[in-house]
């Protein structure tokens, strides 16, 4: 029965394969790791070992993320798409859950009319955060933990938006039009409508882009230019917000990234406005180890300042994580890599609230991996504690501990 059963599955594939454009690949995957450590607490004492492990299989008939449309031609037809096509079984060891999925696809449709294109479905999006933002309170980081405050955009609070959009392209210029309601005709009972409009003209390398949004509670508006000429990659733009009979809010940003050689880089990224307590600026070198300046090397060195000159007091902090492979074998595949990750910075804010005094933050992890056989990676490494910027500050500080693992991977 069970192989009546496989057949069947694999007849349909098949079947699907010939009815219609989708890329059905059944394929299985395993994936997973297991850990020994032995660990030796400097502060306590304290010694012992610790078992981990997890692991996924994963069962698909259908390639990830499929797409399938179904077009007319000439110069006007409709045109329907399927898009994220999946269709999987994944048993996770760690939850302890079998997941399926997705319950249904993406689906997108439009008119076309040359040079016209009208959306069916969904409603046009009315997000403007175009920009990103350093800080996040759901990084786990002491120093970046503010949450940046995002712009109220017209029509993007709606509960649920219907709408539709008008796209016309005229050679580099591609002009959008959006309108959405505040639910249908039996909930928009206050008759709410946001309104957009978009403009991106593309001369390459250059890219330039502009936008504003109209409801009942505010006006919002946008402008961006980006540069994409290798080696480097550039970026700049602004954003505001009115609310009906308030004060408008606004944000900056400007990004630059710098490639060296192949994949090493080095980027500055900055923002300034209300929505993100002054002014934040970051600076990262990458150089990735098996390609770049130096061979066998590899870094990632992060600064950042942030709140410069807005409502909270200012905060830095330095993060980096390096090592170095020393090769033990002529093709370098077993090898010894020295590695030091190391963070230090001042936590200022403690979310919102000011401290007192500024509270010194250090995370540090330091110690030696060893790839002397297959599948296996082996540790010894010291590790401070994990609330150090709290021990810096008091007269007793934990140490952390010495640790030594092995971890196999499948």
């Amino acid at each position: 029965m069970k192989r009546i059963a496989l057949l069947t599955v694999l007849l349909l594939a098949v079947s699907l394969t010939a009815a219609f454009a989708i890329d059905v690949k059944p394929t299985v995957a395993l994936s997973g790791t297991a850990t020994l450590t032995w660990a030796y607490n400097i502060d306590t004492g304290a010694t012992g070992f610790k078992n981990a492990a997890d692991g996924a299989f994963r069962l698909s008939l259908l390639a990830e993320d499929g797409t399938d449309t179904h077009a007319g031609t000439g110069d006007a037809y409709g045109s329907i798409s399927f898009a994220n096509l999946e269709f999987f079984w994944v048993i996770d060891s760690a939850a302890l859950a079998l997941t399926t999925g997705p319950a249904d696809a993406d689906i997108t449709a439009k008119i076309v009319v040359t040079p016209f294109e009208i959306g069916v479905t969904t409603a046009p999006g009315f997000t403007q955060d175009f920009f990103g933002a350093l800080e996040d309170a759901d990084i786990p980081d002491r120093v970046i933990e503010n949450s940046e405050v995002l712009y109220a955009m017209p029509g993007s609070g709606y509960t649920t938006p219907y709408g539709t959009w008008l796209t016309g392209t005229f050679g580099p210029a591609a002009v959008t039009l959006k309108v959405v309601s505040n639910g249908d005709w039996t909930t928009n009972t206050a008759n709410q409508y946001a309104f957009g409009g978009e403009t991106v003209l593309t001369f390459k390398p250059v890219t330039l882009s502009a936008g504003a949004y109209m409801g009942d509670t505010a006006t919002s508006f946008y402008a961006k230019a980006a540069l994409d000429n290798a080696p480097i990659v550039a970026w700049a733009g602004f954003e505001g917000a009115l609310p009906t009979g308030g004060t408008m809010t606004y944000g900056a940003g400007l990004g630059l990234t710098f490639t060296l050689v192949k994949d090493t880089t080095l980027a500055a990224t900055g923002w300034y406005g209300d929505g993100y307590h002054g002014l934040d600026l970051q600076v990262v070198f990458t150089e990735p180890g098996d390609a770049g300046l130096i061979p066998m090397f590899d870094t990632a060195i992060t600064f950042n300042l942030l709140d410069v000159g807005g409502t909270l007091a200012s905060e830095w902090e330095v993060v980096t994580a390096t090592g170095f492979k020393i090769g033990l074998n002529s093709d370098n595949s077993q090898y010894a890599r020295p590695f030091v990750n190391f963070t230090y910075g001042s936590n200022t804010n403690n979310g919102v609230v000011d401290l007192a005094t500024a509270e010194p933050v250090m995370v540090a992890t330091a110690g030696v991996q060893f790839q002397v056989i297959p599948l296996t990676l082996f540790t010894a490494q010291w590790a401070s504690g994990s609330t150090t910027g709290a021990d810096l500050a008091s007269t007793t500080p934990s140490i952390g501990s010495i640790q030594f693992l092995a971890v196999v991977t499948y």
